[in-house]
């Protein structure tokens, strides 16, 4: 006679905090997409036949790149970093890669590290607070965070519909 139980399995430690950074990088990843397709279809009408063309063409695989990046850093690097002493340091670290990236701020990458150095910063100011020390460094990488998603925003409108 077989015997069946009925135990639940519960995910690892390590899934679970995957599955919660991609709840972060979802939304990301759509945000930078559209800051993407904004980029390419400026308000004014400047540009011409050829140049809309070539922006066209290039945008599949921008956003490409861009869900790729998001896929590896929310779904590998950011469940690392959770688990890291220095959790709000390299939040920081991600807000400064988001303030450079916006250099091309039409790719939408700004965002993605910018929502990682939020979620990095909030973590990291929850456990300083557990742990009773000051959260400077965590409070400092979500602002930074906060500062790279919105001014790759508001700088994607701004150039479009100035």
């Amino acid at each position: 006679m077989t015997h069946i139980t009925n135990t639940r399995q519960t995910a690892s430690p390590a899934h679970e905090g995957r599955i919660g950074t991609l709840r972060w990088g979802a939304p990301a990843a759509i945000v930078a997409a559209a800051v993407s397709v904004i980029s390419v279809y400026p308000g004014d009408g400047t540009l011409s036949s050829s140049q809309q063309a070539s922006q066209e063409a290039a945008l599949p695989w921008i956003i490409a790149v861009v869900v790729v990046l998001t896929g590896l850093l929310f779904g590998l690097g950011v469940p690392r970093l959770l688990r890291s002493r220095n959790l709000s340091g390299w939040g920081l670290a991600l807000g400064i890669v988001g303030i450079l990236a916006l250099a091309a701020y039409w790719s939408g990458a700004s965002v993605v590290f910018g929502t990682a150095a939020v979620l990095a910063g909030a973590a990291g100011r929850r456990m300083a607070r557990m742990e009773g020390r000051t959260a400077k460094l965590a409070v400092a990488a979500t602002v930074v965070g906060l500062l790279a998603i919105g001014a790759d925003i508001i700088g994607t409108i701004v150039s479009n519909y100035h």
